[in-house]
């Protein structure tokens, strides 16, 4: 074998690996070391089969490869593999064909030859594209020709150069495939895709990733979005800094080849810019609603109008919502002429569940009367009956919430009532190490509302809830497990539970506690009804107080009549703010009366409640469950001491 001295001749010949340098341009950026080891192997034993592909060293390169003895003659446009084994096998030349090619021509021929690779990285391959576009001037849809690939194909890898670093990192260490790439590489803000990679990589109740398919899915529901459900105008460009949404380019509509597999061409993929241009409408809105003179409500009186983001608005009627409208169809479309007629505005309520959306409403005590004006008879004689079946409802639920309030609420004053007991109640009969296991076993199942609400009774202040009632019972002296295992018995046991018939048999577990305690749950109980009469007597006392003082009742239903901030608030109009009522504390306590088993005898205020009363009232003041080494108790003079 000779080295062909020649340094432009055209054809085949034996180059010297030292007269090669390597393209700066080559698609291939990674050579896997064990194929790479394979191959000199094989070079080793047999030779090259196939020559590289040179050209004559590029005028470009003449600097940055000035510094190499001896200085190369032609530069590697094909075959960089071979070259390299062809060095670690410890050959002096290697067969080559050198043809004249210009940069656009190497590159060309660098992209189209490594395309034929099958270990070729889809990066590897959207790089090699791009370059070949920047360096020849050429269209996606050019270069598509030019390989014999779709225009699909070829702005799909293209697009991979959007993933941000987690998405390539993702890619080239094979935690996602090329399609799985692709849809996250669509997501224009790489922190969306970062996240959008956590989870569709997690692991699912299947034990397993999503599915492409899945993945598709997924990504389409929680990252793009339907802009025939913007609430803004779409053809509006000077709503936000970004365009107007019919010429964005990340709408699927301007890369039909790109969004395949999502159906329609107007769908964003943007969520981030849909959501500040949702915020400027919103605040335009509002804005708007404010010069007109429209009553404004937001902050706690809109939250307490509006509790759930899936419920209506307590004593309104949404406006753009068909749900609202007994015909079906939005209010406003049916009363938009008789509430201009009748100069009627719509309340506008800050939606305190999404940030910055305003809801245009009506009270509920005007649809009917504005329907029936409308001439929509039937759908105002509708609505009076919904309103009268609503307004039974709420009773009921309101009654409902008290009995259940109330049942919650006796049974955690007996806990109360234990815990101080147990405090002086040390004795034992268990060996320490079987007390110990059991307290741990009884607090082990306990999540962590429970375990907060336990810490909170025994005052442990500001502690992880699970560890610092764990480390509560670790710390218990011997005299005190017993208790401590009574103690988390009766707790774990508290809990109200309605759709139990037997209620004895529901909290077995604290009343045993209870009265091994010498504590009788009804005593407690009927402790409970006496408190709610009482407080019942001082809501009482305190409106009557505000009424002679002609002062407003400090209510949300008086609350409700005041909208925007504060200083500049109006009266309610009765055109443009509901009047809500709600039960009084009178009528909510006679929905427990079902609960108050013998409620009229346990009300009179026997010696036997005095009693109890004087010393619940006494125990209002201690702390919670002390900690080991700093138990106190009451001496028999009732003061206390130090145990």
């Amino acid at each position: 074998m000779s080295t062909n001295p020649i340094d432009t001749q055209i054809g085949f010949g034996y180059f010297d690996l030292s007269a090669i340098v390597a393209s700066t341009t080559n698609p291939r950026k990674t050579f896997e070391p064990t194929a790479l080891a394979d191959l000199t192997a094989n070079i080793k034993a047999s030779g090259v089969h196939q020559p590289v592909l040179l050209r004559k060293l590029p005028a470009s390169r003449l600097e940055d490869t000035a510094h190499l003895k001896p200085r190369p003659t032609h530069e590697l446009v094909c075959g960089e593999r071979r070259f390299r084994a062809c060095a670690a096998a410890g050959l002096k030349d290697i067969p080559a064909m050198v043809a004249e090619l210009t940069d656009d021509q190497a590159l060309e021929v660098q992209v189209v030859e490594n395309l034929q690779r099958t270990d070729l990285s889809a990066l590897e391959e959207a790089e090699g594209y791009e370059v070949l576009m920047q360096t020849a001037n050429i269209t996606a849809d050019q270069v598509a020709e030019k390989i014999a690939k779709s225009r699909a194909y070829v702005y799909g890898r293209i697009k991979l150069l959007d993933l941000g670093t987690d998405g390539r990192e993702a890619l080239k260490q094979g935690v996602i495939d090329a399609s799985r790439a692709l849809l996250l590489a669509r997501i224009p803000d790489t922190k969306l895709q970062s996240k959008a990679l956590t989870e569709i990589v997690r692991t699912n109740h299947h034990l397993g990733v999503m599915s492409a398919r899945e993945a598709a899915e997924h990504i389409r529901d929680r990252y793009m979005l339907k802009l025939s459900a913007a609430v803004f105008d779409t053809k509006d460009a000077f709503l936000t800094d970004a365009a107007a949404c019919k010429s964005c380019t990340k709408r699927t509509g301007a890369n039909p080849d790109l969004f395949a597999d999502v159906k329609g061409a107007d769908v964003c993929t943007d969520p981030q810019c849909f959501e500040k241009k949702t915020q400027a409408h919103h605040a335009a809105v509002r804005l708007s609603a404010e010069k007109m003179g429209c009553t404004v409500i937001d902050g706690r009186e809109a939250k307490e109008l509006m509790p759930s983001k899936y419920a209506g608005i307590e004593g309104f009627a949404r406006l753009d919502v068909a749900a609202d409208s007994p015909t079906g169809k939005p209010l406003r479309k049916e009363l938009a002429k008789v509430m201009e007629k009748e100069d009627i505005k719509p309340t506008m309520l800050a939606n305190p569940h999404v940030p910055g959306e305003v809801i245009a409403c009506i009270p509920t005590a005007l649809v009917a009367e504005l329907l029936a004006k409308a001439g929509k008879d039937e759908a105002a004689q509708k609505t009076m009956a919904l309103a009268v079946a609503q307004e039974e409802r709420e009773k009921e639920r309101t009654e409902e919430e008290a009995a259940n309030a109330f049942e919650r609420r006796w049974r955690a004053d007996l806990l109360k009532e234990v815990q101080a007991i147990l405090v002086e109640f040390p004795a034992y009969t268990l060996p320490q190490p079987v007390e110990r296991y059991l307290l741990a076993n009884l607090i082990e199942p306990m999540n962590g509302d429970q375990c907060k609400r336990l810490a909170k009774l025994l005052d442990l202040g500001k502690v992880a809830p699970k560890e610092g009632v764990k480390n509560w019972a670790t710390l218990l002296d011997e005299k005190r497990l017993s208790s401590g295992i009574c103690l988390v018995v009766a707790f774990r046991d508290t809990e109200y539970r309605s759709w139990l018939p037997d209620q004895e048999k529901a909290n077995e577990g604290l009343f045993m506690v209870a009265r091994h305690c010498g504590i009788e749950p009804d005593t407690v109980r009927n402790l409970v009804i006496t408190q709610i009469r009482d407080e019942k007597a001082a809501e009482k006392e305190a409106a009557f107080k505000a009424i002679q003082a002609d002062l407003p009742l400090p209510s949300a239903a008086q609350a409700k009549g005041r909208g925007g901030k504060e200083g500049s608030k109006k009266p309610r109009s009765a055109n443009a703010v509901a009047k809500t009522s709600k039960l009084s504390a009178e009528d909510a306590l006679s929905g427990i009366a079902h609960a108050m088993q013998s409620g009229e005898e346990v009300l009179g205020d026997s010696a036997q409640d005095k009693d109890q009363r004087a010393t619940h009232d006494s125990n209002e003041g201690e702390t919670g469950w002390p900690w080991p080494g700093d138990v106190t108790s009451k001496n028999s003079d009732g003061n206390k001491g130090a145990e």
